[in-house]
């Protein structure tokens, strides 16, 4: 009965994403915002979890005196649940999702279609998928409960849940839709949302509209999210934004300070959970920046120096303290916030510029020679960046390696080892919604794919058991496309490795012609692979047929399902590698953003290195002209003073401590 659980779970893996099917030139490249006068779609009412071949394939089972037709107990049904969920305690997301999705679809369960045990088995059947990373399946889980009503004891856990899995995808317009077809169960009547849990689709509503562009209807939304909910103080936080972006200055800094409870400071009436915090810090942030838009450089600095030691804005309120400080005329306590921030964020998106605030700093102190060295090493290290993106964005290849590489730092992996060049290009990066949504998707597809490899060699097994084989029919492993596919990638980023040696050698100085050949070397391999991913994507593409259908109505069955989820398989991992490259695409726009402000960075550090130079120059000329009326500066006068008083043999010892008063008062 596992495989039947792993068929109807992988039913989903096609239905789930929009336009698996599509060819590659209907999907748009780049989509900052969905069309909001998009036809809406025509679905009737949320997918479901059950796919029509269960009925028969049971059928099948119960033919062959292989499935357990006998009706369950409620005791028997709680207590597969209760195993079920233990699982899910214990790490076993993939395993609590197959045995809770035969709870929820074996036909020996359907007289428990209506309690509450069977609403707990598809709530936490969304969990177990969401902790699995397979997001597009668990709304649908989600769903059926949202379809009992707000009577059911788990409509508003998995409606908060729908919203939370929504909210992640970063695509709020296309949320809101799937959470309202949802709540619009085919045959029943739309199910009114009441309280708290109509803040939760407020919520979701705002931020559709604030992704479109609307800023009157996600003002309006926001205001409509209750005291109560756990989204207000996020949604005081985004109004905040919103009016800020407006210039309406005072109506932001009220909204930001709803945040931090008002002018009382009381949270008492708020939902505050782990969410809360890194809200609240956004608000203090939010504060810092409209005192410092409007000149309130004493006010801006309270706001950034509230922000904790244990927050994950303190780089960004190092920075912009550093910034209002500066401003201020205060260049020693800018200095020292500058250094606190390279000392403890080293790798932080500010670094960069704040490299240039602290060479700014020392050309205001009239430190004119080390404000040069510091520009100079400054446009030394950014320089190379800027050639580096043009690199990447000249080689669809390397692009779609950059893609794949922060998608792995999104995952958490490090980037130690890496080049100066490129690790500052990763610092830099910031976040784009429209790439951070192609992003998401593609791990999310790959995630529900994984079930459909699972589910092969689980059908393979059991038609090798109704066979009476010892082995499997499934494809050995070093014949799947799929692996050669993973084994191109990781030859591929070998490459890209051993032409970034090679452009580190150029660089150190190696005649062109010492490294010729090894270009050449890597350029064939490069092409080598690109063969390899070719022909293996065709391979998936072609989804032979995989074991073997006989006369046996089991057995055919079991054949013809495992044709099925491969294709499922097939169509996911195309739709992620559709997504991959239009992420690549849009990361291509970021990097010729980036390119322009990289060298925009590069102008300023230049203006003030021809500054420090000219500095340097005019104080000089200063120096000569008082030395030669008989002046001197005060920095030479004490010591010429002193040297006229040492004889040829004496030696000066200049006093390092301090003398205190008491020292010599009072000592009778």
């Amino acid at each position: 009965m596992i495989a039947s659980a792993w068929l109807g779970v992988l039913a989903l893996v096609a239905a789930a994403p929009e336009g698996a099917d599509a060819p590659v030139e209907a999907a748009p490249v780049v989509a900052a915002e969905p069309d909001p006068s998009a036809p809406a779609r025509t679905d009737a009412g949320p997918p479901t979890l059950l796919d029509p071949r269960l009925g028969a394939y049971y059928e099948h089972l119960a033919k062959g005196g292989l499935g357990d037709d006998r009706e369950a107990t409620l005791e028997q049904f709680a207590a597969a649940l209760a195993d079920a969920q233990d699982r899910y305690v214990r790490g076993d997301a993939s395993g609590s999702a197959i045995a809770l999705f035969e709870l929820v679809s074996h036909p020996r369960y359907a007289a428990f279609a209506e309690t509450p045990e069977m609403s707990s088995a598809h709530y936490h059947l969304g969990m177990s998928l969401l902790a699995y990373g397979a997001d597009l399946t668990a709304q649908a889980a989600f769903a059926r409960v949202l379809a009992a009503g707000p009577s059911d004891p788990y409509f508003t856990p998995a409606l908060r849940r729908h919203v939370d899995a929504g909210l992640a995808t970063k695509d709020y317009v296309t949320a809101l839709d799937e959470l309202d077809r949802s709540l619009h169960p085919e045959g029943k009547p739309a199910i009114e949302l009441t309280g708290d849990d109509l803040d939760e689709r407020e919520y979701l509503v705002a931020r559709a509209a604030g992704q479109r562009g609307d800023l009157d209807a996600a003002l309006t939304a926001y205001a409509a999210v209750g005291p109560t909910s756990r989204f207000h103080t996020a949604a005081r936080y985004l109004q905040g934004v919103a009016y800020a972006q407006r210039k309406q200055f005072r109506d932001a800094e009220k909204a930001f300070c709803d945040v931090l409870g008002g002018k009382d400071q009381q949270l008492s009436s708020y939902y505050v959970d782990r969410r809360y915090f890194p809200v609240r810090d956004l608000a203090q942030l939010g504060l810092g920046r409209v005192a410092h838009e409007e000149r309130r450089h004493d006010h801006a600095f309270y706001h950034y120096f509230s922000v904790p030691e244990d927050s994950d804005e303190l780089g960004h309120a190092l920075f912009e303290s550093a910034w209002t400080m500066a401003e201020a005329g205060e260049y020693a306590i800018a200095r020292d916030l500058l250094n606190e921030l390279d000392e403890r964020f080293p790798d932080a998106p500010q670094a960069v510029e704040a490299r240039l605030l602290a060479a700014l700093l020392r050309l205001y102190d009239c430190d004119f020679r080390d404000a040069e060295a510091e520009f100079t090493r400054f446009i030394d290290d950014l320089s190379p960046v800027g050639d580096h993106i043009a690199e990447i964005r000249r080689d669809p290849e390397r692009l779609l390696a950059l893609h794949r590489e922060l998608s792995r730092l999104r995952a958490g992996e490090s980037m130690d080892g890496e080049l100066e060049s490129h690790r500052l290009l990763l610092s830099m990066l910031d976040e784009d919604p429209t790439y951070a949504r192609l992003g998401r998707h593609a791990d999310v597809l790959r995630r529900e794919a994984e079930f459909a490899d699972a589910l092969d060699g689980e059908l393979g097994r059991m038609v090798a058991q109704l066979e009476q084989s010892d082995t499997a029919t499934r494809r050995a492993p070093e014949g799947d496309a799929l692996d050669v596919i993973a084994d191109a990638e990781q030859l591929q980023r070998g490459v890209a490795g051993l032409e970034e040696q090679i452009r580190r050698t150029q660089r150190a100085g190696a005649e062109p012609g010492a490294t010729a050949p090894l270009s050449a070397e890597a350029a064939g391999l490069r092409q080598q692979v690109r063969e390899l991913r070719r022909r293996a994507t065709l391979l998936l593409l072609a989804s032979p047929p995989t074991g073997s259908a006989n006369s046996k109505d089991l057995r055919a069955a079991l054949a013809a399902d495992r044709d099925v989820v491969l294709g499922l398989r097939t169509r996911a991992l195309a739709t992620a590698d559709r997504a991959d490259e239009q992420a690549a695409l849009v990361a291509s726009t970021r990097l010729g953003q980036l390119a322009e402000r990289i060298e925009d960075l590069l102008g300023e550090a230049r203006m003030g290195r021809i500054d420090a130079v000219l500095g340097a120059k005019k104080k000089l000329e200063i120096e000569v002209r008082d030395m030669a009326a008989g002046r001197f500066p005060p920095e030479l006068f004490g010591k010429l003073q002193i040297e006229g008083v040492v004889g040829d043999d004496e030696e000066f010892w200049p006093y390092e401590g301090e003398y205190w008063a008491d020292e010599y008062e009072g000592y009778r």
